[in-house]
Order: structure tokens, then sequence, then C-alpha cells
């Protein structure tokens, strides 16, 4: 992010990469998406086993995890069924129905680049301002605290999502140690 200065105050920009999806792209676009489902704790492999497009890698990330269409997990798993369906489109010679998911799988690709851009600044920011109130694990406990009626196997997951609406970056691995160590 650029911030210019007009005759009407200061005006921030956002830098956008050019679209980053081409043929030899996708099997780079399919592992960068496991990679954030994966960071999420979810398993990719037997989903894929049985259905290689992704789509019940998708339905598994949105419909059963609850992770919205329009999250950087969301619109992972959403990208991965794109490319993996272009892929195939294009084996088959399917030329037409392979360029419509290249289309969509751009526009997918140019949000998330934004979100993910947008999501690192936040949290840079989110742990500037944590540590001036007391820390990531602060942070944690606070939102741990305020969850006591949930069900112990989503806890982690929202945490998570809230940590990083208020721009703290927690992995769940840090929040499961946090947890962990408040119980002892």
């Amino acid at each position: 992010m650029t911030t210019h200065e007009t005759k009407h105050g200061p005006v921030e920009l956002w830098e956008v990469k050019p679209n980053r999806v081409s043929l030899r792209a996708l099997p780079g676009l399919k592992v960068e998406a496991l990679a954030i489902i994966e960071g999420e704790g979810i398993t990719t492999g037997p989903l894929l086993e049985e259905a290689p497009h992704g789509s019940l890698l998708r339905a598994e990330v949105i419909d059963q995890r609850q992770h919205p269409g329009d999250s950087i997990t969301g619109l992972a798993a959403r990208i991965y069924e794109h490319a993996a369906h272009a892929e195939e489109y294009r084996r088959l010679a399917a030329i037409d129905r392979a360029m419509d998911m290249m289309a969509e799988l751009g526009a997918l690709v140019a949000i998330f680049d934004v979100y993910r851009q947008a999501s690192t600044e936040k949290a840079q920011a989110g742990a500037k301002s944590a540590k001036s109130r007391g820390g990531v694990r602060q942070a944690v406990q606070a939102i741990n605290a305020k969850l006591k009626g949930v069900d112990p196997r989503n806890r982690v997951n929202i945490i998570v999502q809230r940590a990083a609406a208020q721009g703290v970056m927690v992995t769940p691995r840090y929040v499961r140690l946090v947890i962990a160590e408040k119980r002892n």
C-alpha cells in the first residue's frame, strides 16, 4: 500500500499484481491453495482421492467447516476446484469450458490476492497493537474467555478467526498451546 498526498488529503493506493493465472500456473495455484487449507488443520488427501477435482474439498471447507466462500480459506478451496476443473477441461479438449473456468479462476485469484495483501497489512498493524496491549497471548486468552459455552472442538478456529478480525494473526497450533497453558 502506498500513500499519496493530494489536494484533498492523503490517498491510499493498493498495489494489485497483474493476473497471475495461466495454464502454466495452475499446478502452483493448486499447491498454494492446499497449503492455505491444510494450514487450517483440514486434511486434504482423502477428500482429493475421492474427488480429485476438488468438489468434496470445497464442500468440506465451505459447507462442513463453515469458512465463508469469500474468506481466504474459502477462496483457496474454490481456487483449487476451479484450477483442477480447468486442467481437466483442457485435457478433454473442452476448450470453451476450460476458458470459462480460467476466467472465473482469474477473478477468484484477484480477490484472493487482495484479501491476502490486506490481511498481511492488518496482521502487521495488529501485531504492533497487540504488543502494546500486552501481547498476542493475552489477546488469545481474552477471546477464549468469551467462548466458555462454545464446543471445544470449534473453539480454536473461532479464536483464530476473531483474532484475525482484530488484526492479530495466530496459528491454530499456537491457540491450542495457549489454551492448554491456561488450563494448567
